[in-house]
């Protein structure tokens, strides 16, 4: 929780308390004034809160409730739109054989909602916190990868064997990723996997010729059929070719579409 004094339009909001992914509140006048979760809102009551107006719209989209002295006053929803890449991207994940699920703040009927519009999605959860996301994920696999970009994926990110930031993230998501994507949607989600599986490849390549290099070239300068001064010079032209195999996949993937972050190397 953080405390604060926000001017606003003239007035002052004391003892403003935020807590992420839930809600922020404050008191203006006197008057006790929230906006968030239902679950949020209705732990900032004094009065009894009345109940939230019925609406078919609740499965549609993300709900916020702002309430003045405990009472519900507006309702407020956020729709979503489902990038069309993100349903190619899903299916080519799918045929790969990955297992794909949907860790969201909003309610579990939008979450539910989102799977069924996919129709890819092996497991679907809404009104999670995100300690309850990093739960969620420890839970369900022994590796995970975990895509996001708000401050509320943080946590998960910490938890999840690789974290990826997509284009527009926030600064904090961005920091904490282990891959941050540069283009806009998540069609380059595809070619950092790709990228990443080729340079395992070509790295296996590089220890194989290495461990052979170099146990030839020891039997060799122990039976004397390599000279000092021969072995010197072949040394640095062994690395050498060490370096170009491990990073020749990196010369010709398509510029400009990852970047890989500063929180550590990947653990899957």
């Amino acid at each position: 929780p953080e405390t604060a004094r926000v001017h606003a339009v003239g007035t002052s909001i004391t003892r403003v308390r935020e807590e992420i992914g839930k809600g922020i509140s404050g008191e203006m006048q006197y008057t006790l004034i929230a906006l968030g979760s239902r679950q949020f809102v209705a732990t900032e009551k004094t009065h009894p809160a009345i109940a939230p107006c019925e609406t078919t719209a609740a499965a549609a989209g993300t709900t916020a409730f702002f309430a003045v002295d405990g009472r519900i006053v507006f309702e407020f929803f956020a729709d979503d739109i489902v990038r069309p890449d993100v349903v190619a991207t899903l299916r080519t994940l799918k045929e790969r054989g990955y297992g794909l699920g949907i860790l969201s703040g909003d309610s579990n009927e939008r979450a539910g909602e989102l799977a069924r519009q996919l129709s890819m999605i092996d497991i679907a959860a809404g009104e999670l916190s995100p300690t309850a996301k990093a739960l969620t994920l420890r839970r369900e696999a022994s590796c995970l990868a975990m895509v996001g970009n708000g401050i509320n994926d943080c946590i998960a990110f910490a938890k999840a064997d690789v974290s990826i930031a997509v284009h527009g993230a926030s600064q904090a998501t961005r920091e904490m990723a282990d891959i941050c994507l540069i283009r806009p949607g998540v069609g380059s989600l595809l070619t950092a996997i790709d990228l990443s599986r080729q340079t395992i490849a070509r790295l296996r390549i590089a220890f194989t010729f290495a461990i052979l290099y170099n146990t030839l070239g020891i039997y060799l300068a122990v039976t004397g059929f390599v000279a000092p001064v021969v072995a010197a010079v072949l040394m640095p032209i062994s690395s050498a070719v060490i370096v170009w195999l491990s990073t020749g996949q990196l010369r010709t993937h398509e510029k400009g579409t990852i970047d890989v972050g500063s929180s550590g190397p990947a653990r899957c």
